[in-house]
């Protein structure tokens, strides 16, 4: 290892995680975007028909769970408090369900909903496999409909049906499609999984975990990944689940040290297991591993050499359950470099590095304040979209304005002053709602490759009034994850200090030192403050954005934009 921090630029990912959004928005969805889904728990809620087997399709949807977990998430440019969705189906009646272990691994909560309830179940990890991408948790109650196997040779062209909750939508789902291939290569970059089928019913993220069955509603496997562009889904087989199942009934985990992780290539040619979350109590928790940590080696093997788990879970398939690993790992925050054991010795520092996080130039414009009213041409402004067609232009100068012409629903669009570069700096923008329905008018700061920091508004719709601040995370992004994720307030906060309806507001955000403060109409918003917890945005450009969530096309002048010194 070079005394040298390399920062993973390449993330091999074959076919696509199929996981859900945080708080079970899409990427563009506005609503609880990035936030935990939250819900009151219930003493004791009933499932609609009790014990039943299904038979036939229209039992499927009282044994398939929409899963919402919510727990602390280590990613390389930060801690993340969030909640993730995903699907399950019911295999017993006493309440045991299965879905994939990306879904549940390090969540704190556990939470799940039956088509048409409003209030959650509590549920509990009994135990999960990592290199089969299986869990098993346990649903309080008893007495549910449940799901039977189908166990016979699995065949081209049969007849398949993907059951689930996509994008953490409430309502069910199921798509049609044939099993394309008995025995699909896999490879992706967080688990290893040997017998998979490739089929066309339609998945998507949120639909990981739910049930791959026939039209008499027999289990032919559990969806786990996606390649939409190739509509390529993918599913594990009962031939690698029911073996698996057996010992995860008896709360005893299947090649897995307790660690929720991905493969990542250095630009140095580097690799190693992003680890994002720890169980509690497990043997890598037990070793000393955090999240945050990269695990490079494992019985001085390098892992993770192409981008997948196909090392790691090598390594654990060969050796007895319990067996002492040998294991090197990287803590990027604190620049150690560690070795120890999992189920043996803890992990010592034995060497250190030199970090510098990502994106840092190490140099800020100490100039380049500017009042810009569009008088002109955009040649000093730079347009992305961060949701929608990202190959079309909504922007444009118009009548001494920067228009925003935005297509409804679910089209993000920004300008940024790409010339200046600040750390600490107030942007404030006056924007003119003229039409729409739900809309969004931002303004961000220290924006880079990194992502930036975003003050949003709401004047029109169901959230007219309310304001929030954001984190926009890429990396997220990358990961098929909603890149947003809130600040402050931990929910979404209502001032009168919002002109509703088509008027003009004025909206500023103060980025200095440790700390974001929101400006609306020249009104500081002294019940939120927020700081910041990470040095990984410490700079960036400047810039505005407008959102169309639903209702009608948004149209919004930009009349001005400002930044001065802190």
């Amino acid at each position: 290892m070079n005394r040298k921090l390399f920062i993973p630029i390449l993330l091999l990912v074959i076919v696509a995680l199929a996981c859900g959004l945080p708080g079970g928005s899409s990427t563009s969805d506005e609503d609880d975007a990035a936030t935990p889904q939250t819900a009151t728990a219930v003493d004791e809620p009933s499932p609609s028909t009790a014990g039943e087997m299904v038979t036939q399709l229209s039992q499927a949807e009282k044994a398939v769970v929409r899963i919402v977990t919510t727990g602390a998430y280590e990613y390389p440019e930060g801690k993340v408090e969030t909640g993730f969705t995903g699907s399950g189906f019911i295999i017993d009646p006493s309440g045991l369900a299965v879905t994939n272990n990306h879904v549940v691994t390090g969540a704190a909560l556990i939470e799940v909903y039956f088509y048409g309830d409003s209030k959650p179940y509590r549920a509990r990890l009994l135990a999960s496999s990592e290199c089969s991408d299986l869990a098993l948790i346990d649903i309080e109650g008893e007495g549910f409909t449940y799901f039977d196997w189908f166990t016979d040779d699995i065949e081209l062209g049969l007849q398949v049906y993907a059951l689930g909750y996509p994008r953490g939508d409430p309502e069910f789902t199921r798509h049609q499609g044939f099993i394309s291939k008995k025995q699909a290569t896999a490879y992706t970059n967080w688990t290893d999984v040997s017998s998979v089928v490739e089929h066309d019913a339609i998945i998507n993220p949120g639909s990981s975990g739910g049930p791959l069955v026939t039209a008499e509603g027999k289990v032919v496997g559990i969806n786990y990944a996606s390649n939409a562009t190739d509509n390529r889904y993918l599913a594990i087989t009962y031939k690698e689940a029911l073996p698996v199942l057996e010992d995860l009934k008896a709360g005893k985990d299947v090649l897995a040290v307790g660690i929720n992780g991905e493969a990542w290539l250095f630009e140095d040619g580097s690799s190693g297991i992003w680890i994002y979350s720890v169980t509690s109590g497990s043997p890598a928790d037990k070793a000393g591993m955090r999240a945050g940590d990269f695990l490079m080696e494992m019985e001085g093997i390098t892992l993770a050499k192409e981008g997948t788990l196909s090392e790691y879970c090598g390594i654990l398939r060969g050796k007895p359950e319990g067996a002492v690993l040998g294991v090197k790992v990287v803590r990027i925050r604190t620049g150690e470099v560690l070795e120890g054991q999992i189920n043996g010795r803890q992990l010592e520092v034995i060497d250190n590095f030199s970090a510098q996080p990502s994106g840092q130039s190490g140099s800020t414009s100490a100039e380049g304040y500017f009042d810009e009213s569009f008088d002109g041409d955009l040649s000093n402004w730079s347009q992305f979209v961060a949701a929608g067609d990202a190959s079309k232009e909504f922007v444009e100068v118009y009548n001494d304005a920067l228009r925003f012409d935005m297509p409804s629903p679910e089209t993000y669009a920004y300008v940024e002053n790409p010339a200046n570069f600040y750390r600490d700096v107030y942007v404030e923008a006056e924007f003119s709602t003229l039409q729409g329905g739900r809309n969004g008018m931002a303004v961000i700061c220290r924006a880079s490759a990194d992502g930036w920091y975003e003050v949003r508004m709401s004047t029109v719709g169901n959230y007219a009034g309310a304001y929030e601040v954001y984190r926009y995370d890429p990396a997220l992004r990358e990961r098929k994850l909603n890149p947003y994720f809130r600040l402050l307030p931990t929910e979404r906060s209502y001032t009168r200090d919002i002109k509703t309806g088509f008027n003009k507001n004025t909206l500023g955000l103060l980025c200095s030192g440790n700390s974001l403060v929101i400006y609306i109409n020249g009104v500081e918003q002294t019940a939120h403050k927020k700081e910041i917890i990470d040095d990984v945005l410490s700079e960036g450009t400047v810039g505005v954005g407008v959102m169309s969530f639903s209702g009608g096309k948004v149209l919004v002048d930009v009349t001005r934009v400002t930044t001065q010194a802190p």
